[in-house]
């Protein structure tokens, strides 16, 4: 894919209100479970119908597996490529099928992959000289995102393989960024992420279409942004670090507009396609913990686990159920009703 670069910082708008209100009465949340064997995991994406993926392992992480939370309460065990003991999913797309990455037995590198609705592993394709990737989403149409390092670069570079298995790079921003990292893709296959390196700030980056790479940019005055999601209407949450050098949950909307969600220490991993966004932000005890922001500026505290007082929320579908962990043992959980 050749892709065409196009920057637009300078047309960044932004609203400087914060949208964070007093938060309401906790949301229930249920314990996934883990596969057998494990006593420690992590739930990282859901799809439309609920299923859920991301891994579980032994506290001793001699072992680390991908798994998948099917809607009939069943776990499946994804596994890894031959000879390896650890895997991790990143991504599940409404077909069940996962993406993320494999150690194998031949190497002693990450590989990205992804199992099929059957839980079959197919290792994806990689440009020359890359070594450890990561596949981190994957959409309906089966395009995939992630990122690797490119060995004769020197730099990791974002990369997004098509529904034929195709691979191509994702440039950094230019102005001489040297690093690019893929974080998620939309339904229409838009791709949101970062660049970074050459001694620049860490910037928000949407991969556009149409081939252009956009700036997302940074709150007036700021000093950097991350992009981690994005929904189908194009709007974009992550974090940003204002002047105070404060990381708080920002929200970009289509028109570029970038508004501040998160009034403490907080930061935005997924968004609905209704616009809720969750995440986490620092309470007053200094955990950190799950928490959800409604588009009407209502900011939602998720409940974690008896005994647990520091979880994440890591995404959410369009029907309001989120996944995440609670706990300093990671325990992979769901959240519903989210809106």
């Amino acid at each position: 894919m050749n892709l065409r670069l196009l920057s637009t910082a300078g047309s960044v708008l932004v609203a400087t209100a914060l949208l964070a209100a007093p938060a309401v009465a906790d949301v229930a949340v249920t314990d996934l479970g883990f596969l057998p064997g494990a006593d420690r995991g992590i739930a990282t994406a859901v799809n439309a119908h609920g299923a859920a993926a991301g891994s579980a392992g032994a506290g001793d992480f001699s072992w680390q597996h991908a798994a998948r939370w099917n809607t009939d309460g069943t776990i499946t065990d994804l596994g890894t490529l031959p000879g390896g003991t650890v895997s991790g999913a990143g991504g599940i797309n409404d077909a069940g099928v996962v993406v993320g990455s494999s150690a194998s037995g031949d190497d002693n590198r990450q590989h990205p992959v992804v199992w099929g609705a059957n839980a079959a592993i197919t290792a994806l394709g990689l440009p020359p000289a890359y070594g450890d990737s990561w596949a981190e989403d994957i959409n309906n149409d089966g395009t995939i995102v992630g990122y690797g390092f490119n060995g004769a670069a020197g730099f990791t570079r974002g990369l997004r393989w098509d529904a034929g298995g195709a691979v191509s790079e994702l440039p950094p921003l230019p102005g001489g960024y040297k690093i690019s990292m893929g974080a998620a893709v939309s339904a229409d296959g838009t791709i949101v992420g970062t660049s970074s390196g050459g001694g620049l700030p860490v910037r928000a980056t949407r991969w556009n279409t149409d081939g252009t790479v956009t700036d997302l940019g940074i709150l007036p005055g700021g000093i950097d942004s991350r992009a981690n999601g994005i929904n189908i209407h194009g709007q974009v949450v992550g974090y940003a670090r204002g002047a105070d050098a404060v990381t708080r949950a920002v929200r970009w909307d289509a028109d570029g507009t970038i508004t501040v969600i998160g009034s403490t220490v907080s930061w935005a991993n997924d968004i609905s396609d209704t616009g809720v966004v969750i995440g986490v932000s620092q309470a007053s005890t200094g955990a950190y913990q799950p928490i959800a922001w409604n588009p009407a500026g209502t900011t939602t505290s998720l409940a974690m686990l008896p005994g647990d007082d520091t979880g994440t929320a890591w995404a959410i579908n369009g029907s309001g159920a989120a996944v995440g962990q609670s706990g300093y043992q990671y325990r992979p959980v769901r959240w519903h009703g989210l809106g």
